[in-house]
C-alpha cells in the first residue's frame, strides 16, 4: 500500500469522528384524545379503521346495556358499545362520534368527546404493571399531565366477554 494511500485512508478515518451525525429520530405513536365518563383517555391510531359522527344507530331490544345498537359502515352492520360504559362509567348521554376499530369482526366504539390528535415519542409511555387483563395497559406523558392509553385489544376482548361471545370469530390482532 502506498503512503498516499495510507493517509487517505487515514484522512477518511478521522473525518467519520468529525462529521456531524444525523440526530437519531426517535420512533412516534399516534393518539386519538378522548374522553369518556369525564376523563381522558389516548386511543392509538393504529387500531382505529374511522372515525365517524352522524351516523345513525339502531338500537336492538334485549341488548347489553354497553350494547347501543348496529350501525352501517362501508355497507356493514356493526355493533356500536358505549365505551363509557365498558370502561366502567355511567352511560354517555348521546354520544357524539363513532370510532370503527380496525378489528375483524368490526366494531364501533361511541364516544363523547373527541380533543384531537396526539403524537407522542414512545420514550412518553409508561406501561401500567399488574393490568394484563384491562384496557388500560400505558400512560402517556404529555403537556398536561398523563393520560391512560387503551388497548384496543383487550378492550375487544373485553367487549367479547361480556356479550357472551366466546366462540365469536377470531379478530385481528393489534398492537
Amino acid at each position: 500500500m502506498s503512503v498516499d494511500r495510507v493517509v487517505e485512508l487515514r484522512q477518511a478515518f478521522d473525518g467519520a469522528f468529525a462529521a456531524t451525525r444525523d440526530p437519531v429520530v426517535e420512533a412516534k405513536e399516534d393518539l386519538l384524545a378522548i374522553r369518556a365518563g369525564g376523563d381522558g383517555y389516548g386511543l392509538p391510531l393504529v387500531g382505529i379503521a374511522g372515525i365517524f359522527t352522524g351516523r345513525q344507530v339502531t338500537p336492538l331490544p334485549g341488548a347489553a346495556a354497553a350494547l347501543l345498537g348496529i350501525a352501517g359502515f362501508r355497507g356493514t352492520l356493526v355493533p356500536v358499545y358505549d365505551l363509557a360504559q365498558i370502561l366502567g362509567y355511567a352511560a354517555e348521554a348521546a354520544p357524539r362520534w363513532l370510532v370503527l376499530a380496525a378489528s375483524d369482526p368490526p366494531v364501533a366504539l361511541a364516544i363523547g368527546s373527541l380533543d384531537g390528535h396526539l403524537r407522542l415519542p414512545r420514550s412518553a409511555f409508561a406501561a401500567c404493571t399488574g393490568v394484563e387483563a384491562r384496557p388500560v395497559r400505558e400512560v402517556a406523558r404529555t403537556g398536561d399531565g398523563a393520560l391512560p392509553v387503551i388497548h384496543l385489544p383487550s378492550l375487544l376482548d373485553t367487549i367479547t366477554a361480556r356479550s357472551g361471545l366466546a366462540g365469536a370469530p377470531a379478530r385481528n390482532p393489534q398492537p
